[in-house]
Order: structure tokens, then C-alpha cells, then sequence
């Protein structure tokens, strides 16, 4: 029986079903990841249980963290809150958050200025910013009393960024794409409208933005 919904910063998830770490645990921390308003979750195995915390200012039913647990195959029930002062020690803890950040082109100067930005709000305890992987991880001193997520965005887009919760998936795909923006920025630079010299007639040479490709017939006769 699913326990009642409650909401909290903190949350213990009793998970059945699981049959190793690698597989089962792995699926169940990615569904718990991927729900709205989720900082981190982090399943021990040999316990059967999931540590879920939320975003700071953010509240997540734990019926919808019950939801995703079985949406992937596996039982989960909400385990009975602990008391106030294991609460209070809880809340004291650190926290780290990952954020996906947008527009950054090189990890020097971009991740640079991403991880001073986030390392300069009072309560960061240390930033990582990895370039290639579009994140940022944010340790908080205290999960109570540190900035919250939206404080922590805002931050990366006054350095002329955009920021979110990491979405691995969304990270690898906007990776992809700016593979696919380099690769045809190169194509387009080696490109030029090749006109004859002559006498009184300058050479003219032109960039051109929007051909998909040099190679095919169709761009290049649109063009000249």
C-alpha cells in the first residue's frame, strides 16, 4: 500500500523489485531524477530504499516519485518521516544540485565564467562546470539555508547563459547539435563564389549563410 502524499525537501522511498545495482538501481535513479522539481536521488541497493532530494522552494508529491518508481517495473512506498531531529541533522547536510547549462562554446572562457559566477553566491560550497557535458554541479553548504535553484539560474544568466535542471538526454542532444553547427559552419567557410579575373572585374569572394552542404548541385546554382 502507497503511503499517503506529503511533501518535503528530503524524502526516503522503500523500492521492491530490484535485482542488482547496475540495472535495477540505474533505471530506478534515473526515473526518480527525471521527475519535476528533483535535485538528486540516490538508491542504495543492499537497503532496497531511494533518497530523493528536492529542489530547494520546490515541493514534490511523493506520489508522483511513487509513480515513476513503478512506471519502470519496480514497487515503491514512502517510509515513515523520521523524526524532527533527524530531520534538522538532515537539512544541515550538503547538497549538490546539477544544472544544464546553454551557450556555452569552450570550457576556458565560458565554463570559467559560468563556475565563478555560481561560486561567488553566498552558501556555495564548490562548482564544478563541465563544458562537455553542459553542467554544472553546485555543492550547497547547508540544504536548508543555501540559495535556491532559481536563485542559482539566475545567476548563470546574468553571465549571458541558460540554465535548467540537468537532463542528460537534453545535454547530449544539444551537444549533438553544436557538433552538427560546426561541422556545417567549416563547410560553409570553405565555400566561395568563384569568379573569373579579368580586366576592371575584381575578384569577389562571399560568405554565405543557409546551404546545407557544398556538394550538392542544388545550393550551389541557387547561389550563382
Amino acid at each position: 500500500m502507497v503511503a499517503p502524499a506529503s511533501h518535503s525537501d528530503v524524502l526516503e522511498l522503500a523500492v521492491e523489485g530490484m535485482r542488482c545495482m547496475r540495472n535495477c538501481g540505474t533505471k530506478v535513479q534515473k526515473a526518480l531524477r527525471s521527475v519535476d522539481g528533483v535535485a538528486s536521488a540516490v538508491v542504495n541497493f543492499k537497503e532496497r530504499s531511494a533518497r530523493v532530494v528536492c529542489v530547494p522552494g520546490v515541493q514534490v508529491a511523493a506520489r508522483d516519485l511513487v509513480d515513476a518508481v513503478e512506471n519502470v517495473g519496480f514497487k515503491a512506498a514512502l517510509k515513515a518521516r523520521a523524526g524532527h531531529e533527524e530531520s534538522r541533522t538532515t537539512m544541515a547536510d550538503p547538497l549538490t544540485l546539477e544544472l544544464l547549462v546553454q551557450g556555452m562554446m569552450c570550457q576556458k572562457n565560458c565554463g570559467s565564467t559560468v563556475e565563478n559566477a555560481l561560486r561567488s553566491v553566498d552558501g556555495v560550497a564548490s562548482v564544478i562546470v563541465s563544458f562537455v557535458e553542459r553542467k554544472a554541479t553546485v555543492t550547497l553548504r547547508h540544504a536548508r539555508s543555501g540559495p535556491t535553484f532559481d536563485e542559482l539560474v539566475d545567476v548563470v544568466e546574468c553571465v549571458g547563459f541558460d540554465a535548467s535542471i540537468y537532463d542528460a538526454a537534453k545535454a547530449a542532444a544539444i551537444k549533438q547539435q553544436a557538433q552538427k553547427d560546426k561541422q556545417l559552419q567549416a563547410e560553409m567557410e570553405d565555400v566561395a563564389l568563384d569568379v573569373p579575373d579579368a580586366a576592371g572585374h575584381p575578384r569577389a569572394v562571399f560568405h554565405v549563410e543557409g546551404m546545407s552542404c557544398a556538394a550538392r548541385p542544388r545550393c550551389r546554382s541557387t547561389v550563382t
